[in-house]
């Protein structure tokens, strides 16, 4: 009879722990897309201004570093936006079918730049093959920018325009 009392007081132990538990995961996910949806808007917000900055402060004189770290910086924060768009769908949809980058030529090509340039300009894995970006300083203009990538046959030059 004790046993039978012990095992009824563990099952209602386990089914309030089960409640108690699906009640923060609950909370957890409402919690969660309001983070996700704040943490998008102020990603969106902030890099609406660093954009904003860099096309405002373009006719300046800089030195070659500054450069380097404008183009760094500017193809990051369009590249951020991407990711806070992607996030803000997901947060107020719950589907990633509203914005796919892959599927909008400008975003899928901002998105190659950058990860040539900046994300992984070392060891890039494309069409199954290993290429290597290089940008040098001395391609890099207020205005523009030219790359180099190669693999094991060739090189290509790429120009983006600001």
């Amino acid at each position: 009879m004790r046993k039978d009392l012990e095992t009824i007081e563990l099952n209602k132990n386990i089914k309030e722990y089960k409640t108690k538990y699906e009640e923060t995961l609950s909370s957890m996910s409402k919690k969660y897309k309001k983070i996700e949806y704040f943490a998008s808007i102020m990603a969106l917000d902030l890099n609406k201004d660093i954009i904003g900055f860099f096309y405002n402060t373009i006719e300046k004189k800089y030195s070659t570093e500054e450069l380097c770290i404008r183009t760094y910086g500017f193809l990051q924060a369009m590249f951020v936006s991407i990711d806070a768009i992607y996030s803000l769908s997901m947060s107020l949809t719950n589907s990633k079918n509203f914005v796919n980058i892959n599927d909008n030529p400008t975003l899928r090509e901002l998105k190659y730049i950058r990860n040539d340039v900046v994300g992984h300009p070392t060891n890039r894995i494309v069409a199954r093959d290993v290429v290597y970006c290089v940008l040098k300083p001395t391609d890099i203009s207020k205005y523009s920018f030219k790359y180099h990538i190669y693999n094991m046959d060739n090189e290509e030059i790429r120009e983006v325009l600001f």
